[in-house]
């Protein structure tokens, strides 16, 4: 009876093995800190709004992308909005009970979809200000391919400055070979 009492005792204090020490409220801290952030970058992108509007009126190409930015916008919105209620409705306990409740859990899922939200709508931001610069610069843009985006994740930062170097190299006595 006490050996079974001793190992129950044992499996509920080791099952939560995570939390404690603070990291409920660092979390919570930190997934306030993404609000807002994120609420601050829906401000900038309503600054921003003027600027597309006016570049609009003088190049009708970039008309049509008006519209897209402020549904983007209003999906931004939308998203802050849900972030904010999200964050007055979690719970941080700490201590010997907050072991023993969802509190940390719960505030790591809840930074984990804020995060991922959030890296949504600046994906969504970035491919509207691609398609504008296109439309205004025409066949003058170039966008990064996504092998030169990754690049430092395939060929470590040394070799790849190793690799501009001679490039620079081989540039500079080009012309000087033609001569």
């Amino acid at each position: 009876m006490v050996g079974a009492l001793i190992v129950a005792t044992f499996m509920l204090a080791s099952c939560r093995t995570y939390g404690g020490h603070g990291t409920e409220q660092a979390t919570y801290d930190e997934v306030a800190q993404v609000v807002a952030t994120f609420e601050a970058e829906l401000a900038s992108a309503r600054n921003e709004l003027p600027a597309l509007q006016q570049a609009a009126g003088s190049n009708a190409a970039i008309q049509p992308f008006i519209g897209q930015f402020e549904a983007m916008m209003a999906t931004h919105a939308a998203m802050v909005d849900d972030h904010k209620e999200r964050l007055a409705h979690l719970d941080v306990r700490t201590g010997p009970m907050g072991r023993l409740s969802r509190s940390y859990r719960d505030l790591n899922q809840a930074l984990g979809a804020l995060v991922s939200e959030r890296q949504e709508v600046k994906i969504g931001y970035e491919a509207i200000a691609i398609d504008v610069r296109s439309a205004m610069f025409g066949q003058a843009f170039q966008i990064e391919t996504p092998a030169e985006i990754g690049r430092y994740q395939i060929v470590p930062p040394y070799y790849e400055k190793l690799r501009y170097a001679l490039e620079r190299a081989r540039l500079d006595l080009e012309p000087t070979l033609a001569g």
